[in-house]
């Protein structure tokens, strides 16, 4: 997971708010591979084949956040290093929330299943996180780890752990998996959230 110096200093300068520009179909939303996917209103989407509708991008603070992550993670205070750890762990976080949601408009459960308790991704999806990704590309495999990694650090640090419990390396660990967990999402949603099949 490591990151050379002069690496992290452009991603701080240009950010990697470009890793999150996520393109979107409107009609069943599918998540655009590449940046060529969606790209103008004549392409027709991979998964729904419908033209002529403009690709709407993901929620855009997702890219003031990553651009953040970044640019904490590039600086030489300790305290904008655990910034960026706290930050990436937030924004894994709030992908999750919205894998749940999007999986629960399509597939609703029964308000009295879980009660008051909070829906845990297991709940909805019928396995962990890590299980969920076993059967994606290898370099996805691992991203699970290194989100529980840093995750922990940051719950430790959180609940009255040591402020020397996060380091700059953590902080490089997350920039370095900002574009798994992009991908991550990205793959899952393609996967369990599309709104109608694939189209013959």
């Amino acid at each position: 997971m490591n990151i050379d110096e002069d690496i992290l200093e452009e991603i701080a300068r240009q950010g990697l708010g470009h890793i999150v520009a996520l393109e979107r179909c409107p009609n069943c939303n599918y998540i655009a591979t590449s940046d060529e996917e969606l790209a103008r209103r004549d392409s027709p989407c991979p998964n729904c084949a419908i033209t002529g509708l403009a690709a709407g991008l993901g929620p855009s603070n997702y890219l003031d956040v990553a651009n953040w992550i970044g640019e904490y993670a590039a600086s030489n205070n300790r305290r904008d290093q655990s910034s960026a750890v706290i930050l990436f762990c937030s924004f894994v976080e709030a992908m999750l929330e919205t894998l749940k949601d999007d999986y629960l408009k399509l597939h609703p459960m029964s308000p009295t299943t879980k009660g008051r308790k909070r829906i845990e991704f297991k709940d909805v999806f019928g396995v962990t996180f890590r299980d969920a990704l076993s059967d994606a590309p290898t370099r996805l495999k691992d991203f699970p780890s290194a989100w529980e990694d840093l995750r922990d650090k940051r719950n430790k640090f959180l609940h009255g752990g040591s402020s020397y419990v996060i380091h700059r390396s953590d902080a490089r660990k997350a920039v370095t998996v900002t574009a798994d967990a992009v991908n991550s999402y990205r793959w899952l949603n393609n996967k369990h959230c599309l709104s109608c099949s694939p189209a013959a």
